[in-house]
């Protein structure tokens, strides 16, 4: 079990964006070896980690050494996950692949994405008129972390929605007439003279 104290290592981690390992010590007083430990450990670690991710886990033993050699690896590997890249024109290529018309369960329209940042990788998304529901979020977060490998890093998605138009507001606005003093607001108008004679000899 996590103690508090490490279940709150788990959301400030979560919270900042930060990459984490988790180290499942004491591997040589269980009676499994290192890697149904790791899976022991790995079913467990899933239920407190959902809004991260699936993090790396190395079991080892501080008392033999047992499994210390694969904890620099695992966090070198960890720290260039939440390093990477990703062209604009691939993330677009998945969105359309991954999410056809009307397939988001409360039939979101999401048009465009790009990375805008790393550690951790940070993804903007445009959508139409209104954000998505947190389970449409979560699930599109999810499917991402998932096709793109990033699974073992937190990742961040920013949405952006366009706002719906405002009829304009026509209520208390006259009619502006350009009139005697000039333009102003039920200004009787100008009579405009042509030259010449009018009728019966008067100008």
């Amino acid at each position: 079990r996590f103690t508090r104290g490490e279940l709150q290592v788990v959301q400030h981690c979560t919270r900042r964006g930060r990459p984490m390992v988790v180290v499942a010590n004491k591997a040589d007083a269980v009676d499994v070896d290192s890697r149904e430990y790791e899976e022991q450990i790995g079913a467990h670690v899933a239920s407190h980690f959902f809004s991260y991710g699936s993090p790396r886990i190395v079991a080892l033993s501080a008392l033999t050494g047992e499994g210390v050699d694969a904890l620099l690896p695992a966090a070198l590997a960890t720290l260039a996950d939440s390093r990477r890249r990703f062209p604009t024109a691939t993330l677009n290529r998945w969105l359309r692949d991954t999410f056809a018309k009307d397939t988001l369960e409360d039939r979101l329209r999401i048009k465009y994405m790009t990375q805008v940042s790393v550690g951790p990788p940070t993804f903007v998304l445009q959508c139409g008129v209104r954000k998505p529901s947190d389970a449409t979020a979560a699930r599109v977060r999810k499917r991402l972390q998932s096709d793109l490998k990033l699974e073992t890093v937190p990742v961040r998605l920013l949405w952006r929605h366009a706002q719906p138009r405002k009829s304009p507001d026509r209520r208390g606005k006259g009619k502006r007439a350009v009139g005697r003093g000039g333009i102003g607001r039920g200004r009787r108008p100008l009579s405009v003279r042509g030259k010449g004679k009018s009728k019966g000899g008067k100008r």
